[in-house]
């Protein structure tokens, strides 16, 4: 009896001193975000033409270039952002196949300037993106995405730089159901986003680590919600933009650590491109170049 539980302990002591203790694993680290974000002026953009306004609506950057898509005029704009010179683009209504123009994305692989271009009073536009230069803002065609034979409805859309592949909001969802596309459109799988159900959700954007939505509530403001790429929510910014005087239809990456939001002014009258960087604790150093060179003009888009 005493040989077997002799026996018994050193077993124990042997396993205790060969067994390596192997430490938990370390949760991944998550970026601090501010809780308001610094936001600049830098081009602002009147278009009331004779009584008639018309609002600026989906947007994206290449970090030289901001181009905007009018509503109720068929026109594309493109702003330089080191000039501050506005050109723009108006098509007649036959040429016109991008409706509301919801949104926009960059594809620097391409070279291709892509629209979300459905019209609203037709659902079945809803899974049309329509192809343009990004220079001379020429018509380069038009994709028409499917999924198993049927169309992938969608109001808005990123191009994910880092890992080459689009991620695109399912119409009507309010910006909760989303899907991921490769590099050619085809469908990879689904993206689902926490807490989106109570927000109205507007365009997006990602840094390939995150994405980042725009949030537009005429009483409480316009704000930046903040995802990882599973959809979890980490973080709300309230960017101090009036909800009642601009509604924040964009939010925009240039791919080197500056991020550009656009606004269409809530009266009709046009929009604004506004400039921050979404990091804790900014200092006021950051800013210095940059705010030498915007003055934030305001054109009329003739």
């Amino acid at each position: 009896m005493r040989k077997r539980l002799l026996r018994a302990l050193l077993l124990t002591a042997a396993a205790l001193l060969f067994t390596r203790t192997v430490p938990a694993a370390r949760a991944a680290s998550v970026r601090s975000f501010p809780e308001t974000a610094f936001v600049y002026p830098v081009y602002s953009v009147r278009t009331e033409v004779n009584g008639v306004r018309h609002q600026l609506q989906g947007a994206c950057t290449d970090g030289r270039y901001i181009w905007g898509g009018w509503n109720n005029r068929r026109i594309i704009t493109r702003l330089d952002i080191t000039t501050m010179e506005l050109q723009t683009r108006e098509f007649t209504e036959e040429e016109w196949v991008c409706g509301h123009i919801n949104d926009m994305a960059y594809n620097p692989n391409t070279n291709l300037l892509y629209v979300v271009g459905y019209d609203p009073n037709d659902f079945s536009t809803r899974g049309n993106i329509v192809m343009f230069d990004p220079i001379t803002l020429e018509y380069r065609g038009m994709i028409r995405l499917r999924h198993d034979g049927e169309m992938i409805p969608i109001n808005s859309m990123v191009y994910d730089r880092r890992n080459d592949r689009y991620i695109v909001s399912l119409a009507g969802k309010a910006g909760k159901d989303n899907v991921i596309l490769d590099a050619d459109f085809r469908y990879v799988g689904p993206l689902t986003l926490e807490r989106a159900e109570t927000l109205t959700l507007q365009g997006f954007d990602t840094d390939g680590e995150y994405l980042y939505r725009s949030v537009w509530d005429k009483n409480s403001g316009n704000f930046i919600t903040v995802y990882d790429m599973d959809g979890r929510f980490l973080a709300q910014i309230d960017t101090g933009v009036s909800g009642k005087a601009m509604e924040l239809e964009d939010i925009m990456y240039d791919w080197n650590g500056a991020w550009y939001l656009n606004c269409s002014h809530c009266d009709g009258t046009g929009g604004s491109f506004f400039y921050t960087q979404l990091v804790p604790n900014e200092d006021p150093s950051l800013w210095e170049n940059i705010l030498g060179r915007i003055a934030a003009p305001v054109s009329d888009l003739l």
